[in-house]
């Protein structure tokens, strides 16, 4: 299993190091800090999607005063990956908007974005 968790951290393009390990991956996986872990205390996908869908939302609202490039968001974008391989590349652009240094383009393109994504989970 060990093993599994360290490709997927490795192929992850949201990771953005604060995992220092395996063992730091898994147990940040099992207390419930990657959305992954929602999913399997009882909420289901459908919330659980909801709730990295509303993790993302906050990030775009809040892209304009702050680095929005975080862990919360990393972990967002790659559950909402894993649950819809057809948004892999909407989400990828999501989280490289979030670095746009024009502020006003930085709000437009995560804002686009994001409505797209929100239509591909319904």
């Amino acid at each position: 299993m060990n093993h599994v968790i360290e490709q997927n951290m490795n192929k992850n393009p949201f990771f953005t190091g604060s995992i220092q390990s395996v063992e730091d991956a898994t147990t940040r996986f099992y207390e419930g800090a990657a959305f992954g872990a929602i999913h399997f205390d009882g909420m289901g996908q459908a919330a659980a999607s909801s709730a990295a869908l509303d993790q993302l939302e906050a990030a775009q609202s809040q892209c304009c005063e702050a680095d929005m490039q975080t862990g919360e968001v990393g972990d967002a974008c790659a559950y909402l990956t894993s649950q819809n391989g057809k948004v892999a590349p909407l989400v990828a652009r999501f989280w490289k908007a979030l670095a746009i240094p024009d502020q006003v383009v930085r709000f437009e393109v995560t804002a686009q974005t994001l409505r797209v994504i929100r239509q591909q989970f319904g």
